[in-house]
């Protein structure tokens, strides 16, 4: 009896060693080797944070570089809705009373005067490399004093920089980039005297200079700005990419047009670029007096 007794307590024995040994050999001669993995993969995850924040903070700095420098420079700006790397301009060409004449008054004169002429809009890249667009405006315009058009402008990886322009053209023209621009008592000085050509140049008689880039719309706030503001400009459009084949006479050229026509600047209503043409209305002499 003892002896199976001793037997039987031999074998558990045997069979609790070859168990525990089979175990033992499953696992991996160093358990420790697996953890540099799972620690390498930690490591990856929070470098590629840190350079995702860095790069969001440096993103961050540029923003508010640029409004700093659009600020000095007397830009302001209005978002517009950008789709598939195109942005959609609402446009309104609106007349607005006032106690002089202005740029209605001197437009009605060119097309009494020449008929066969037209009133165009355009939205032209002051480049020439960029996308460039016209609109006939409708004739009934200037009694109406109201008319409206959506244009589609591609957004890239750098600003571009457009004219918005308003002039008188033939019926087949499409530009207004190379029209005359002449001092708007000029015109009525040629009306007034009614010279024999009087009407008859093709010109433009408004002019609005403007930055599209993926923020949206930016242009100048006042109708006066100084030299300085330009200069600066020329510096900020460098830094940002602007596109352009020259950009200081580029924007020389755009300084010329505004400081000559002194066109009103754009209107931000929140969904259109308004464009105000002053044009004279006693009722208005009346209210500037109140």
């Amino acid at each position: 009896m003892n002896s199976k007794i001793g037997i039987s307590i031999g074998v558990a024995l045997g069979l609790l060693w070859f168990s525990w040994n089979a175990w033992n050999k499953k696992l991996p001669s160093d358990s420790s080797s697996s953890v540099p993995i799972i620690d390498s993969g930690i490591k990856i995850l929070e470098s590629e944070s840190m350079e995702k924040s860095a790069a969001e903070n440096e993103q961050h700095r540029k923003l508010v570089a640029w409004e700093q420098a659009e600020r000095k420079i007397n830009l302001k700006r209005t978002p517009v809705p950008i789709e598939n790397g195109e942005a959609t301009l609402e446009v309104q060409v609106t007349t607005k009373g006032t106690c002089f004449p202005g740029d209605a008054n001197a437009i009605e004169m060119d097309l009494r005067a020449a008929p066969h002429h037209k009133l165009m809009a355009t939205v032209e890249a002051l480049s020439g490399a960029g996308k460039s667009l016209h609109w006939d405006l409708p004739d009934g315009f200037l009694a109406q004093g109201l008319a409206s058009k959506t244009f589609k402008l591609p957004v890239g990886n750098h600003p571009t920089q457009y004219g918005f322009y308003l002039c008188t053209a033939d019926r087949a023209d499409k530009s207004c980039q190379g029209k005359t621009v002449r001092d708007i008592n000029e015109i009525f000085t040629e009306h007034v005297r009614k010279d024999s050509n009087a009407g008859r140049e093709l010109r433009t008689i408004f002019f609005q200079y403007f930055m599209l880039d993926e923020r949206g719309v930016a242009a100048f706030s006042s109708y006066k700005n100084k030299d300085q503001r330009f200069e600066d400009l020329k510096q900020y459009a460098e830094e940002r990419g602007v596109r352009g084949n020259n950009l200081a006479n580029e924007i020389d050229g755009a300084k010329k047009k505004m400081n000559t026509l002194l066109s009103y600047p754009f209107v931000f209503d929140g969904t259109s670029l308004k464009i105000e043409l002053p044009q004279y209305n006693l009722a208005a002499c009346g209210q500037q007096e109140k």
